[in-house]
């Protein structure tokens, strides 16, 4: 492998990695004062919001490159980011309903924002239906 395309690897790894760090720290400050909000606490602390946006920052640092180089490697950035922004959310908003309905583990907010974001990548790696290839475009 040539050194450049190395260097460009790393590059866009990176752009990625701060790509998922940004929007992963908004979306994680964001469903801290969800959750505060949920549980009925309408004065979240800083020191709260503080913490959602380091989560959800560290989590959108590490997934944003891994699930772009391996699920959406043909997919628009802007809808990697919008979709699985929208997975994230969509995930968590079902943990902070049903999670104080039932005391389980597995329907935590965090949790089910991760399960969220990866659904939404592999729905992103699928084949869209309704579309036609180049080859039965061009006969059709």
């Amino acid at each position: 492998m040539p050194r450049r395309s190395v260097a460009r690897i790393i590059q866009v790894t990176a752009v990625l990695s701060v790509l998922g760090t940004v929007v992963g720290g908004i979306l994680g400050a964001g469903l801290v004062a969800l959750l505060g909000l949920r549980m009925g606490d309408f004065r979240i602390s800083g020191e709260e919001l503080f913490y959602g946006t380091v989560f959800g920052g560290a989590m959108g640092a590490v997934l944003a490159p891994l699930a772009a180089w391996t699920l959406m490697r043909r997919v628009p950035i802007w809808r990697a980011i919008a979709e699985t922004a929208v997975g994230t959310v969509g995930g968590a908003m079902i943990g902070l309903i049903f999670q104080p309905l039932r005391d389980t583990a597995w329907l935590s907010p965090p949790l089910l924002g991760i399960a969220g974001f990866a659904l939404a990548a592999i729905r992103l790696r699928l084949p869209r239906r309704g579309r036609r290839s180049g080859v039965d475009a061009q006969a059709g």
